[in-house]
Formats: C-alpha cells, sequence, structure tokens
C-alpha cells in the first residue's frame, strides 16, 4: 500500500480503500462523476459492488475517481468503454470553482480554505457544488472551522434566480428551524460572492464521514451500531417532522457518521420539503436512487416518504444492499417483528406506512441487541 505523502492535505472522507491506488497516477484525468451516477441510474445500477462487475475496473479505483474526481487513463477509458461514452461527455473540464477555490479573495471573508473534500456534486433536483473545509483565526472552538459547500450559479440548471437561490438557501432554512441538541450540524452562515455568481453555506465542521463512504470501503455493521444509527435517525427525523420539514431523500450521502464516536447526523437539506414554503425545491428528478420514496419522484410528498428512505438504509446496513426484497429483508433482519417493521416502512403505497415515527420507535426500540 502506498503511502500518504507527508504534505498531503487532510481528507474529511477518505477511507482506507479510497488510500489505496492499484493503478498508475501519473497525469489524472478529470472525470465527471455525475455522468457516471446517470449511467448507472440509466442502467439499473444501484451499488458500487454492481459497478465494479460491470466494468473492468477496480473497487479501489473507482472509489478513488468518486471522490477525488479524477482517474488513471486506464480507468477513464473502462469507464467509456463500459458506459458507451465519448471521451468529451466523461472528461470534466476545469470549472470556475476549482480555478478559484485556492483564490483567498473567493472564500467568506475572515475564512480560509484548508482542503477540498469532495469533487463536484450534484443534486438530484440538478444543484452542483464543492464541499471544502474552512477555518476562521479569528473565531474560537468549536466554530473555528466550517464545512463548507461551494454552489456556483455558472453551472445552475435553467431556472429562474428565485428558485435557484431557494434551492440553495433551503438547508439554511431548515436547520433555522431546529432546536439546539439535534442531530444535525449546526449551521453558521451562508454568504454569496459580490456578484451573486456563487454561493457558500457553511455549517459547524463535525470530523466525519459519510455513511455511504465507511459501506463502499466494506465496513461491516454489529447490530448495535445499526440500532444506534436506526434510532438516533429516526429521532431526528421527528424533530424535522415537528418542525414541517420533510427530508424526501434520506440517503447515506447525507448522513455523517462521527470519528471516535456512535453519533450521527443528518445534513444536506437542499431536497427537503418545507411546508410553510411557497416554493417546491423538485424541479425535475436528474435520475433516481433506491433510497427514495416512489411518490416522492412523482412531486406526492408526505412525511412517511422519510420513513421508507429510513427502512432502506437499515436494509443496506443489515444485508450490504439496498434493495425491497422481502426474503432478503426476513433472511437478514434480527427478528420477526423488525423484518415486518422494515417491510412495512418499504411499502410503495405511503398510506400503508407506519402511522407515525412514534409508532416506529415503539418497535424499534424493543429490538434486544445482542451483546
Amino acid at each position: 500500500m502506498k503511502k500518504r505523502p507527508e504534505n498531503a492535505p487532510p481528507v474529511q472522507n477518505e477511507s482506507p480503500i479510497s488510500r489505496h491506488v492499484d493503478d498508475a497516477k501519473e497525469n489524472p484525468i478529470k472525470l465527471d462523476w455525475s455522468v457516471v451516477v446517470t449511467r448507472m441510474a440509466a442502467t439499473g445500477i444501484t451499488t458500487m459492488d454492481e459497478l465494479v462487475n460491470a466494468l473492468d475496473v477496480s473497487r479501489s479505483s473507482l472509489f478513488d475517481a468518486k471522490r477525488k474526481g479524477h482517474c488513471s487513463k486506464k480507468t477513464f477509458a473502462a469507464i467509456m468503454k463500459g458506459f458507451d461514452l465519448r471521451e468529451d461527455q466523461l472528461r470534466r473540464l476545469p470549472m470556475r470553482q476549482e480555478l478559484e477555490l485556492t483564490n483567498e479573495r473567493v472564500p467568506p471573508n475572515g475564512w480560509v480554505i484548508e482542503s477540498i473534500e469532495s469533487p463536484v456534486l450534484v443534486a438530484a433536483n440538478g444543484v452542483s457544488y464543492q464541499i471544502a473545509k474552512l477555518s476562521n483565526k479569528y473565531l474560537q472552538q468549536p466554530v473555528r472551522y466550517a464545512r463548507g459547500k461551494f454552489y456556483d450559479t455558472l453551472d445552475a440548471p435553467p431556472v429562474s434566480r428565485r428558485e435557484y437561490q431557494e434551492r440553495i438557501t433551503r438547508h439554511a432554512a431548515v436547520c433555522s428551524l431546529l432546536p439546539k441538541g439535534t442531530n444535525v450540524p449546526n449551521h453558521i452562515d451562508i454568504r454569496p460572492l459580490s456578484d451573486e455568481s456563487a454561493w457558500w453555506v457553511l455549517d459547524e465542521w463535525i470530523p466525519s464521514m459519510p455513511l455511504a463512504s465507511l459501506i463502499e470501503s466494506g465496513v461491516k455493521f454489529p447490530e448495535e451500531r445499526i440500532k444506534s444509527i436506526g434510532t438516533q435517525l429516526l429521532e431526528t427525523l421527528a424533530v424535522l417532522h415537528t418542525h414541517s420539514c420533510i427530508v424526501r431523500e434520506l440517503t447515506p450521502e447525507r448522513v455523517l457518521i462521527e470519528d471516535d464516536s456512535t453519533n450521527c447526523y443528518i445534513t444536506d437539506f437542499e431536497m427537503a420539503q418545507l411546508l410553510v414554503s411557497d416554493i417546491s425545491v423538485s424541479g425535475k428528478w436528474k435520475w433516481t436512487t433506491p433510497y427514495r420514496a416512489p411518490e416522492v419522484s412523482e412531486n406526492d410528498t408526505h412525511w412517511q416518504s422519510d420513513l421508507y428512505s429510513w427502512a432502506m438504509i437499515i436494509v443496506e446496513l443489515m444485508s450490504g444492499k439496498a434493495e425491497r426484497d422481502e426474503d432478503r429483508v426476513k433472511q437478514n433482519s434480527p427478528s420477526a417483528a423488525i423484518a415486518k417493521l422494515l417491510i412495512q416502512c418499504l411499502d410503495v403505497r405511503y398510506h400503508y406506512r407506519p402511522s407515525s415515527i412514534k409508532e416506529v420507535l415503539k418497535v424499534w426500540q424493543r429490538w434486544s441487541v445482542k451483546p
């Protein structure tokens, strides 16, 4: 295994697998991972394991390409061939945020970029952003560091300025409604550049990894950890629903697992629906995921939609795959009661799901975890 260079910047979401590179890294080629995601959805590929099987590429190389936004010529060629893409379709040209993120006049006043934590990410409604770790020497802990999301309107979907700003500020609007102590990173600020061509959304920095990264790196979750994650997610969803917020697309990418802790947090509410808002942020969903309830794609969202997403995450933690398969759920559940609960939450008809999160917690907390 190659050693990480001493002068390499820290990476929040890096896993042991992402540090292992089995092919040459000379002259890496930048690629647009959102194109890969779109092709995966179109071909019915939902997991990294399925992607590895479909392409002649190692798991570690694909994981690196996803996390870093670039790959070797060999990996690039294999992805092109596997998805029948032209080079210009897959190659990511230098974007404005990549050119400017290292420029000190781009971060908000008083903040400095410590490291870039992700390639350009694209939400299901077309909003693209990039995550960075920022520091502010004028502030004291715990807000000296921030998780910043940089939105570039030059790469925005074709919607009105008001709607696009609503999409960007939706996360801040959700966080402002929540009481302290909720398992959601504290929101710090939201600031546009002077010409409003780009925006920064700043949250509290929590040393953590997305649940998706842990799943993709092959981490096996013991029953005690699964129960803890499931409980915390349900309790956080209950608070969100009390404050008229439906997450709509809760995915492992939006769940942060704190380092050296059992705490987990829900973040990135760009896709959330606020029942008190007169603007819908859905637009047209660019692709499907196994975590999104069927009615959400039809813009018919109900709070039970979040139970569907929750149950799919739990099924993936238990079985290794995010699939709505009753036999698989029964086989991998710790008890018949838990299996029945998960199957009910995954019903394609939202009105057949449990009537309240309290009802779900009542069954979930009866689960007696083996020592």
